[in-house]
């Protein structure tokens, strides 16, 4: 079952966690992306340098304690994204069914070689499915500003990704006697990055004259990762007891730093994530045919297969590498109304060799009324990989719930219907600014 294979890949995703290791917007950086913003705390630790900001700088007149701001459920955020090919479930069952069919005629091999030959290749490059969700732990991030000693920040991260790819090998038509069989060792190959990500930052004004401000930040990430991989050739998908699979652990951390220029109604930034590119493995897959039999030997065989063809690697390696990134903001009043931007420099690749590099750019308006919602809207596109342009829409209501949606303006037909190549979504709730 095709339907059976995809949950599988969603519930791999929606158990899983990480933080900034997983390309995965929450709250409002759904809608404005990269860029901070001083009325949404959803913003706040993009930029280590942010949390200063998330304050008014008129109530330490009135305690000199200083102030804590924190979230209160999420936000949670969940999204997919495919290849660019229609109708890959349907075409994934199609094969399996041919494949199993023990009555076919020579004829009918010749025709069913012919089209999902045609698919495999396009499968091969297109056919994939990836999930992915996010969410603050409730309560986090906490974020708390002393007058003079700056802003320390606290935050727990749970997320994740799993992708499914089809892995795409010739059909072959076998003839027996009477009997024609066709066979192939085309796949489903998934990968899931599971993590745990606790960070704790700090900023602070650093310099000050008549022209702005500069405030600098720095956060520590300590993670706990899990990298799995599950493979399966597609005849035998339904063997999920049969699996080739290999999963594992490590413990590492990472470094950022934040720079943001501050002016009346201006603000610039610049950031570098995981300075120091921590690394994680992935356990050897298909290394230990001898002893299996069965459904098992067959997969395990095709691990081999794809794995001489270089299709696969029995082992390897995640390097996260380090990012930098640069946001400007222009804003009215106490930043109700803003313009934001946001471009990564370079490009990198999550755990599941998905290459992102994001430029966006938005507008919003936060008011202070409980009562009149906040709009925001936004336009951003991924410059490598998938090169997907997304239109985003956020609302927040009573200074509190945040609702975003973003979606790819290139579809795809599922069950004979149009739908956005990806989407992402995010509900939270919040304290005010």
């Amino acid at each position: 079952m095709r339907e059976a294979f995809f949950l599988f890949c969603l519930c791999f995703a929606s158990v899983s966690m990480s933080g900034q290791l997983i390309y995965q917007p929450m709250g409002s950086a759904t809608t404005i992306g990269s860029a901070t913003n001083i009325r949404s705390l959803s913003t706040g630790l993009v930029n280590p340098a942010s949390a200063f900001l998330m304050f008014d700088d008129k109530v330490f007149k009135d305690d000199p304690d200083g102030h804590f701001r924190f979230g209160i459920f999420g936000p949670i955020s969940v999204g997919y994204e495919t290849g660019d090919l229609d109708s890959l479930s349907d075409e994934l069952d199609g094969l399996e069914s041919v494949l199993d069919d023990t009555d076919l005629t020579y004829a009918e091999a010749l025709a069913a070689q012919s089209q999902y030959n045609a698919f495999l290749a396009n499968a091969g490059e297109e056919g994939f499915v990836k999930a992915s969700v996010a969410s603050y732990v409730p309560a986090f991030p906490i974020i708390y500003r002393h007058p003079q000693w700056g802003a320390f920040s606290f935050d727990l991260i749970l997320a994740g990704e799993a992708k499914m790819q089809v892995l795409d090998d010739e059909i072959d038509i076998i003839v027996s006697g009477s009997d024609v069989d066709l066979e192939t060792d085309s796949s489903v190959y998934s990968r899931a990055a599971l993590a745990s990500v606790f960070g704790l930052g700090y900023s602070n004004q650093v310099w000050r004259n008549q022209f702005g401000s500069l405030i600098l930040g720095s956060k520590l990430n300590l993670t706990r990762m899990k990298l799995s991989r599950r493979f399966s050739t597609i005849e035998n998908l339904d063997q999920d007891d049969d699996f080739e699979e290999s999963d594992s652990f490590e413990n590492n951390y990472s470094l950022d730093f934040g720079m943001i220029w501050l002016m009346k109604n201006t603000m610039f930034g610049v950031r570098a994530t995981n300075i120091n590119e921590p690394t994680y493995h992935y356990d050897a897959i298909g290394d230990d045919c001898t002893n299996k039999t069965g459904t098992a030997l067959i997969n395990c065989n095709a691990v081999a297969t794809f794995i001489s063809s270089g299709d696969l690697t029995d082992s390897g390696e995640y390097v996260v590498k380090r990012q930098f990134s640069v946001e400007a903001s222009s804003f009215l009043g106490e930043g109700e109304w803003s313009v934001q931007s946001s471009l990564d420099l370079n490009g990198v690749e999550d755990a599941v060799d998905d290459k992102y590099q994001w430029f966006s750019m938005s507008a919003s308006h936060f008011d202070k009324s409980n009562w009149l919602p906040g709009l925001r809207a936004g336009y951003s596109k991924n410059l490598s990989g998938t090169k997907l342009d997304y239109l985003s829409f956020g609302v927040t209501f009573l200074q509190r719930v945040t609702f975003d949606v973003s979606w790819a303006l290139d579809s795809v037909e599922v069950d004979g219907k149009n739908m956005p190549r990806s989407m992402f979504a995010s509900l939270g709730l919040e304290t005010a600014f």
